[in-house]
Order: structure tokens, then C-alpha cells, then sequence
């Protein structure tokens, strides 16, 4: 299963926290997972180290970066076993979607909003039919 991840820079809360590890962990019982995500600071860094404690209990999870071009908001995580090409925050979030069965998203507010690369990235999986679970600060939602 091919899971991406999206989410602030500001990071995730503990109740996103917890519903994500939980999520994950259910999803990569009966198989591998491959879960990729853009290397920024914040949630996505939150998100590799979630992956790297599932690999560490004994997951079957593959970590595929897909690294910002700008260094500045980079968390240059460890551990992945795939690095694709550093490109535009934008692009590089479509790449993430294209490549996924199912998006995860920890947005910071628990209202869509129409500017911010995790709402964009939201939009953009679901014009991509793509399954999309968001994990609001205070509530999941299954979108599709």
C-alpha cells in the first residue's frame, strides 16, 4: 500500500499524533507500506519518526522523500530508503499525491483553508480520486 503524508510546518498536535500513529499501524498489519512524504520540518518530520518507531517494532514500511528545493524549511530526515529530486513545494507535493493510493493530512486549523500546502495538497489528491484521511486538530475525518 502506497500511503503519502501532508501537513504543517507548524507540526502536529498530540491527539494528530496519536491518531497517526494508530492509523499507520493498522494499515501496515497485513502488508507493506510505503509511505512518502516531503521532508520539511514540523509534521513531516514528525511523521518519518512516527515511521521510523513502526519500523523499529518490526513494520514492513518503505520511506520515500520527496525534499523541498529550498533548504531553509528542510528537515533533512534520515533513514529513507528512497530520495527523489529536490523540487517546488507545489510540485513536489503533486509528486507525493501521484504516486499514492491513500493521503493523510494534518492540517493546522480544522477548517479547510485556501491558501497553505496541506489544504492545496487536500484538493489536489481528491480531484486525483485519491482516498484522503484528514486528522484534524480535534477530530478525524475520511474524506473519500
Amino acid at each position: 500500500m502506497k500511503i503519502g503524508f501532508t501537513g504543517t510546518r507548524k507540526g502536529i498536535n498530540s491527539h494528530q499524533h496519536d491518531s497517526l500513529i494508530k492509523f499507520v499501524r493498522h494499515l501496515s498489519l497485513e502488508e507493506t507500506i510505503e509511505a512518502h512524504h516531503g521532508d520539511c520540518v514540523g509534521a513531516d518530520a514528525q511523521f518519518h519518526q512516527i515511521l521510523i518507531l513502526l519500523q523499529e517494532e518490526g513494520r514492513d514500511i518503505k520511506i520515500h522523500i520527496h525534499p523541498p528545493n529550498k533548504e531553509e524549511n528542510r528537515a533533512f530526515c534520515k533513514g529513507a530508503d528512497v530520495i527523489y529530486e529536490a523540487d517546488g513545494y507545489l510540485v513536489r507535493n503533486e509528486n507525493i499525491v501521484n504516486n499514492t493510493d491513500i493521503l493523510i493530512a494534518c492540517p493546522l486549523e480544522n477548517e479547510e483553508q485556501q491558501r497553505g500546502g496541506t489544504w492545496y495538497t487536500v484538493r489536489y489528491a481528491r480531484e486525483k480520486n485519491r482516498f484522503v484521511y484528514i486528522l484534524r486538530p480535534y477530530g478525524a475525518e475520511v474524506d473519500q
